[in-house]
């Protein structure tokens, strides 16, 4: 009796062993994937952004050594009149503005907008996915004849106003 619970204890011990060696394979062959998947997204997301015409603000594309991750950092700057907020065609402008206008801060007069978006893509650990996604206001700031209001951004709203005179 004292045998046959030793070899059933190895054999048990040996096809925990086996399952865990193939749960790991089945890991990196899912992750490679997942990588060849993010790289084919970025090849053609690449050749598109460098047919795409942006005039209304300045970009930037870094991409990690390894290629599985890329930053888009885009910086506007643009100056703004309040009569011709309805002809703005950009959707980011169109988001500023309407972000301005919801917290009551949107100026009366002629203005400067200057703001920074950083988009982030990486390889997404989720099979279904092509990429994850994150994106981040790091500058917001409306320049106005005497002052600058500085605003801080989190979660798709303002969370502090600095208002700076000159």
């Amino acid at each position: 009796m004292g045998i046959l619970k030793k070899i059933t204890f190895i054999s048990l011990i040996f096809l925990i062993f086996i399952n865990c060696k193939n749960k790991e394979e089945k890991i990196i062959a899912s992750q490679k994937r997942n990588e060849l998947i993010f790289k084919n997204w970025l090849r053609d997301t690449i050749n598109t952004l460098n047919k795409e015409n942006h005039l209304d603000y300045k970009r930037k594309i870094n991409i990690s050594v390894d290629s599985l991750s890329m930053d888009i950092v885009k910086t506007f700057d643009e100056k703004i009149s309040p009569e011709k907020i309805n002809k703005i065609k950009n959707k980011e402008l169109i988001y500023a503005m309407d972000l301005l206008s919801r917290n009551h801060y949107l100026p009366e007069d002629e203005f400067k907008l200057k703001f920074v978006i950083n988009s982030y893509y990486s390889i997404s650990m989720v099979g279904q996915l092509k990429y994850e996604y994150d994106s981040k206001i790091k500058q917001f700031d409306v320049i106005k004849k005497s002052k600058i209001e500085k605003y801080t951004f989190l979660k798709g709203n303002f969370i502090e106003k600095k208002i700076l005179n000159y």
